[in-house]
């Protein structure tokens, strides 16, 4: 749902995600002080949504146009008095500090949706369990779900991207399902492409 369709709406918990800079205030309106303003209003109507509680998300880097970047927490945080914040930090892995009013609010989220979930201790091995004549994923061919373009470039090859433009092939990396490119671009200079997902021809 977006924040506009949530006008005049309450709920219980409210969830808002991508709370970050060029997301939320978009990259469009933060030219203008007049647009960034309705991003704050807009953002002020999102968590006043909430009869319970609001979480709101953001992320440390984000995976955009082939290739993973950086992104900041949105300005819109520091407007929000610290005491009425309480903060949890998930790492990729799975680790997470939280506190107790964040925990207590998971865990009974998780009690509702999962009530009969098995439970194992970490020093446990679980063998896999896979139908016959299936092959596992870890020999799977990693080329599968890769373009002819992706499977065919080599170092030194000259590529055209559909948003960087003319660019050299410096090297190729392969590391597990992924297939890297690092590409020195006419105009954008040197960028990295997960080749999978990245759009582009090969020129010569």
């Amino acid at each position: 749902m977006t924040v506009h369709a949530s006008k005049g709406l309450e709920f219980e918990h409210v969830f808002i995600v991508g709370m970050e800079e060029d997301l939320f205030p978009s990259s469009m309106t933060k030219s203008e002080l007049r647009g960034l303003e309705e991003e704050r209003r807009l953002f002020y109507v999102a968590i006043t949504r909430a009869k319970q509680t609001c979480i709101i998300t953001f992320a440390k880097s984000r995976f955009k146009h082939g290739q993973t970047e950086p992104a900041r927490q949105s300005q819109f945080l520091s407007d929000i008095d610290e005491k009425f914040l309480s903060t949890q930090t998930t790492s990729f892995g799975g680790s997470s500090k939280r506190d107790e009013s964040a925990g207590g609010f998971w865990e009974s989220m998780r009690q509702r949706t999962q009530p009969s979930r098995p439970t194992f201790n970490k020093r446990e091995t679980v063998a896999p369990v896979r139908p016959h004549g299936t092959t596992p994923i870890s020999q799977a061919s990693s080329d599968s779900s890769l373009s002819s373009e992706a499977k065919a470039v080599q170092e030194g090859d000259i590529i055209e991207h559909e948003r960087f433009g003319r660019g050299e092939v410096i090297t190729i990396e392969n590391q597990g399902n992924d297939r890297r490119a690092f590409v020195e671009f006419e105009t954008a200079g040197r960028k990295q492409l997960l080749l999978k997902f990245a759009k582009f021809t090969i020129l010569k």
